[in-house]
């Protein structure tokens, strides 16, 4: 069968080699990857930044920007995020002292396997609480329902539901409330987690052997920082803000990070430090300090680069060539 297309965008992370070498064999086709820098699907900052990280860009363009690396401001940025959000927390019907473990994902992406490990989250994290979106009947019908079926009575007691907003800002601010961002494991999140880290909310992913098991860790690795972030005292070389795990131990490591309110907070300001880098690497001052900090939101290169795979693809054909891996890296 003759193939649909000649070469398709992926990244080193999101489909290995030894994956992509696998998927040609499988399905007998003679398409090739082409493959680009961080995330194949480059991001876009579409909404603004949520107002409990304002200050902290503000601090960051006023007065370090002549220094090397970034720098977070305190150590209880996270601590702030929830104190300016704390209204909206309480209108959801969440107390400060709750753990918020939020997807944002559509229902229809919400697995069995997923399920599971929530569940055995929440039975063991007395003060974690999920919040999830709820959806309108027209696009998700009777998803609550089924939701809340599957995670049993007792868990599903400890669900938020989030209303569903189209207005960017508004979705922002929603994003804040979270404390910690579940990647679903069948069919990770897209957007949904790139918004996360873009609020400052780090992300616990769990990579299978699918390109759509592995989206999360492909915008994770991209929103790796280039240089390193100082959160007062702490350097945050150790913290990433995309938790990679085994999908046998997702539960293990949501858990160990909910409950120990250090690893959580580090992790957070981790975000943040992505978060608040990906801004200030526009301004104009900043630039020369922020152009790499964040590849995930690197717009310009991650064009040239598909730009330069897209030639040598073009060149392949005209030459008669078989499809083969074109590496613009």
């Amino acid at each position: 069968m003759a193939p649909e297309y000649s070469a398709f965008l992926a990244d080193p992370v999101a489909l290995p080699p030894e994956l992509a070498e696998a998927r040609t064999v499988q399905g007998a086709r003679a398409e090739r990857v082409l493959y680009v820098p961080a995330m194949f699907a480059a991001s876009h900052i579409s909404s603004p930044l949520p107002s409990s990280l304002r200050p902290v860009a503000s601090r960051i363009v006023d007065t370090e920007c002549a220094r090397s690396g970034a720098d977070c401001g305190p150590l209880d940025v996270g601590e702030d995020a929830a104190r300016a959000n704390l209204e909206l927390r309480e209108a959801l019907g969440v107390s400060p002292r709750d753990i918020v473990l939020a997807s944002f994902a559509q229902s229809s992406k919400i697995d069995s396997e997923t399920i599971r490990h929530w569940r055995r989250v929440l039975q063991q994290c007395d003060r974690c609480k999920l919040a999830l979106v709820e959806f309108p009947q027209s696009t998700a019908p009777n998803a609550t329902r089924n939701i809340a079926l599957a995670l049993g009575k007792h868990a599903a007691r400890k669900i938020v539901w989030f209303p569903f907003q189209t207005q960017r800002d508004q979705y922002a601010e929603l994003i804040t409330v979270a404390d910690l961002v579940l990647d679903t494991i069948r069919y990770n999140g897209g957007c949904t987690l790139v918004d996360a880290i873009h609020a400052g909310v780090p992300v616990v992913t769990a990579p299978g052997s699918r390109l759509v098991e592995r989206m999360g860790a492909s915008i994770g690795r991209a929103a790796e920082l280039q240089t390193p972030c100082r959160c007062g005292n702490l350097t945050l070389a150790n913290y990433a803000a995309v938790e990679e795990v085994h999908p046998s131990a997702y539960a293990e490591q949501v858990l160990r990070i909910a409950t120990r309110p250090r690893e959580l907070q580090s992790r957070r300001c981790a975000a943040t430090c992505v978060a608040v880098s990906s801004h200030v690497a526009a301004h104009a001052t900043c630039k020369r300090q922020f152009a790499a900090a964040a590849p995930l939101f690197d717009l310009v290169r991650v064009t040239k680069r598909i730009a330069a795979g897209l030639r040598a693809a073009i060149d392949i054909a005209l030459l008669g060539r078989s499809p083969m891996h074109i590496a613009a890296l």
